[in-house]
C-alpha cells in the first residue's frame, strides 16, 4: 500500500499521474454536472504549512464547471462544524440542485442510450441485408441497390 507521502506527491502540480487522470476525465466531463471545491488554507504537514492540493489541480478551469474555494485546510474542508461553517451552504445547495435535476437528466440519458442501441441495431440489419442482397443478386446489382438508397435500379418491369 502506498504511503501518505506518496499519495500527497501524486497530487502535486505537474504530476504525470494526476495529469493523465485529468486528461481522461476531461474527455467525459461535459456529460456531468461538476462542482469543484478546493482548500484555501494550508495544512500542517510535519511542521510546515502547505496546500495539499493546489487550486489548479483540485479545481481545473473547464467549460460548464462550477468551482469554489472553501475557507478550510485539506483535512477540514469537508468536515463542517455546523451549517454556518465556510462552504457548507454552497456544498448543500449544489447537492440539493444536482439531486433535484437528476431524474430529468437520467431520463434524457436513457433516451440517448435507446437511440444509440437502435442505431446500432439498424446498422447491423443493414449489414445483414447487404450480405443477403449481395449473395442473391450479385455484387454489381447489390452495389447499385445500396447506391440508390435501397431502391432497385431500373423500372419495375425489370425486377
Amino acid at each position: 500500500m502506498e504511503s501518505s507521502s506518496q499519495l500527497v506527491k501524486a497530487l502535486r502540480t505537474n504530476n504525470e499521474t494526476l495529469q493523465n487522470i485529468n486528461s481522461l476525465f476531461a474527455d467525459m466531463m461535459s456529460r456531468y454536472h461538476i462542482y469543484f471545491f478546493h482548500e484555501t488554507l494550508s495544512t500542517d504537514v510535519k511542521g510546515t504549512r502547505e496546500l495539499i492540493v493546489d487550486e489548479s489541480s483540485a479545481a481545473p478551469y473547464a467549460e460548464g464547471v462550477e468551482r469554489m474555494g472553501i475557507e478550510a485546510d485539506h483535512r477540514h474542508m469537508c468536515k463542517f462544524e455546523d451549517d454556518n461553517a465556510p462552504g457548507y451552504e454552497a456544498v448543500a445547495e449544489a447537492l440539493l440542485r444536482y439531486s433535484r435535476d437528476a431524474p430529468a437528466t437520467i431520463l434524457d440519458r436513457w433516451a440517448e442510450e435507446e437511440q444509440t442501441r437502435r442505431a446500432a441495431t439498424q446498422n447491423k440489419l443493414k449489414d445483414l441485408l447487404r450480405n443477403v442482397v449481395t449473395k442473391l443478386t450479385g455484387t454489381r446489382e447489390a452495389r447499385q441497390y445500396f447506391a440508390n438508397g435501397g431502391e432497385r435500379a431500373g423500372s419495375p418491369q425489370n425486377w
